[in-house]
């Protein structure tokens, strides 16, 4: 008795079971046709738009130094503070690793001159941000340098190595 799905016709060669496999190779092809077509139609879109990208930084942090403020010619008011930020991890032997990076901020307007009033080296803030790339022409080598710095949004103070913020924290403790 023959199997239900193999058909053999005399001589013909004849084989349910090739036909079928076909019928679904066909099928695929159809569909994977079908989607390269839909994936091409959404990847013209996609390059037609241009993507606007995402330039956002938050870092807590230590005053490395007092800040500065300076004026513009224009009169707009700017503070250069030093951002010392902390890193620190247990390596595979079990040993403890520091890392300190350094980062150069800069801060606009009213927010710039209390910096320059309230902050002193040492104080813990939080920074908001972006990134800017500045470069330059160096006037001794003539070779192009670049930096890149976080250009402040906003500015919070944290508690700090300010003597008047270890006065309170100090009578804090006594009064607990």
């Amino acid at each position: 008795m023959q199997s239900p799905r193999k058909l053999e016709f005399a001589g013909s060669g004849y084989d349910a079971r090739s036909q079928e496999t076909a019928a679904k190779s066909a099928g695929k092809a159809k569909i994977e046709k079908k989607w390269k077509k839909i994936i091409a139609t959404l990847n013209s879109c996609f390059i037609s738009v241009r993507m606007s990208s995402y330039n956002r930084v938050t870092l807590v942090g230590n005053l490395t130094r007092d800040p500065e403020l300076k004026k513009t010619k224009s009169g707009a008011s700017l503070s250069e503070l030093g951002l010392a930020l902390n890193r620190s991890w247990t390596n595979e032997q079990g040993q403890r690793q520091e890392e300190v990076t350094f980062v150069d901020v800069t801060v606009w307007g009213k927010t710039a001159e209390n910096a320059a009033q309230y902050l002193s080296k040492g104080r813990s803030v939080l920074v908001e941000g972006r990134l800017q790339l500045d470069t330059w022409v160096d006037s001794q080598s003539g070779q192009n340098r670049s930096k890149l710095r976080v250009v402040a949004e906003s500015l919070q103070f944290l508690g700090g190595n300010s003597p008047e913020s270890q006065a309170s924290q100090g009578a804090m403790r006594t009064a607990a």
